[in-house]
């Protein structure tokens, strides 16, 4: 055959073509995953845990309430406190409610702990230490991370038995 510009550049397409496919067939063959201790096979399985319980939504009924607001008023470190004009008997503050909380069968993370904590705030069974009857026109209490203290308001389990119902009725209905 004549030697034309479009055989000479379909040869070298074919020669292109020859290399790439060569090279392609040349590639090693995938490793194996490395085998894993037993230390991370336990990490992996206490995380596939972990992200198990989290993807159950959390139960909080007023069983479970009063039953974490007993157990606080029992398990909780608790100490006095004394501000210029009052001294509260029974105070903590929001980081030691929240380790006390990471503790308890019904909390999975931080996240539960803020939400019970302010829960059992929204019912008057404990308040900040700073809150008086004034600031409850103004503004609404919240529990955060760091070292506001708190003092326990609802003192027996009979008056917790009431807050925990009286909101829920009141709210029904």
């Amino acid at each position: 055959e004549p030697s034309s510009p479009n055989s000479s550049h379909n040869q070298a397409g074919r020669r292109w073509l020859s290399r790439v496919r060569s090279k392609s067939r040349a590639r090693p063959p995938p490793t194996p995953p490395p085998e894993l201790s037993y230390a991370e096979q336990m990490r992996i399985q206490a995380l596939q845990e972990y992200q198990r319980r989290l993807a159950e939504p959390m139960v909080l009924n007023n069983e479970v309430l009063l039953s974490f607001a007993s157990r606080m008023l029992v398990e909780l470190t608790m100490r006095p406190y004394k501000t210029a004009l009052t001294l509260h008997s029974k105070t903590f503050t929001a980081d030691e409610f929240i380790e006390w909380c990471m503790r308890q069968p019904e909390v999975r993370d931080q996240c539960d702990a803020l939400f019970l904590g302010n829960e059992l705030l929204t019912r008057g069974i404990f308040l900040p230490v700073s809150y008086g009857t004034t600031d409850a026109l103004f503004w609404t209490p919240t529990l955060k991370t760091g070292g506001a203290t708190f003092r326990l308001v609802l003192k027996k389990k009979a008056q917790i038995v009431a807050a925990i119902w009286q909101t829920s009725d009141t709210s029904n209905g």
